[in-house]
């Protein structure tokens, strides 16, 4: 459990930016937007990653993911509790939920999590793998800061590819940290993207 609570004051869902650019089946230039993802796509975010990002990301690509029932149901989970955190944002056509980028606020005094292990290798080297990264280059201590914003899953629908999406996702992060009253945010990347 996470300690950092999206403030009440805070609008649910926010607009924090938006952009034109064309739509691939028409080639038309329509607007899209950048938001918090409202409660009603919690679940359409967690089947997409579970779609794309489990066969599309290259750790869990490489460990067949997308093919090991263990593995997806885990993985779905996470997604799901953090996306309820209500600090990831979603890129929308009209109402059509077309990116994402999975947020999390992580605070130096968050609990110390316990070790999980799950009955899948695979999946316990995956964790293992992102608390060594986390671990060798920690942020509070690199940065002088008390919490962060970090994520776990950028990802842009295949149809909405090549439009500079990902690249708005992650520079909304700009005014998310503004709005929480952070200033560093980091993330690992395997993607070349």
């Amino acid at each position: 459990m996470l300690n950092f609570k999206r403030p009440e004051s805070l609008q649910f869902p926010q607009v924090y930016e938006k952009f034109s650019a064309k739509d691939k089946n028409t080639g038309e230039i329509v607007e899209y937007r950048i938001q918090d993802i409202p409660e009603e796509y919690y679940e359409e975010t967690a089947n997409l990653l579970t779609q794309f990002m489990l066969a599309d990301e290259p750790f869990c690509s490489g460990m067949q993911f997308q093919t090991n029932p263990t593995a997806t149901k885990i993985m779905r989970a996470h997604w799901s509790e953090l996306i309820k955190q209500k600090f990831s944002v979603g890129c929308f056509k009209n109402d059509e939920l077309v990116g994402f980028n999975v947020l999390v606020v992580y605070s130096k005094d968050d609990p110390k999590k316990e070790k999980v292990t799950y009955d899948d290798e695979k999946i316990n080297v995956f964790f293992e793998f992102f608390d060594y990264v986390s671990k060798t280059h920690n942020i509070f201590d690199v940065y002088k800061v008390d919490k962060y914003l970090g994520a776990f899953g950028l990802l842009v629908h295949p149809n909405y590819r090549g439009l500079g999406i990902a690249t708005k996702l992650l520079k909304a992060r700009v005014p998310i940290m503004k709005a929480l009253n952070l200033t560093v945010t980091s993330t690992p990347f395997s993607p070349i993207g």
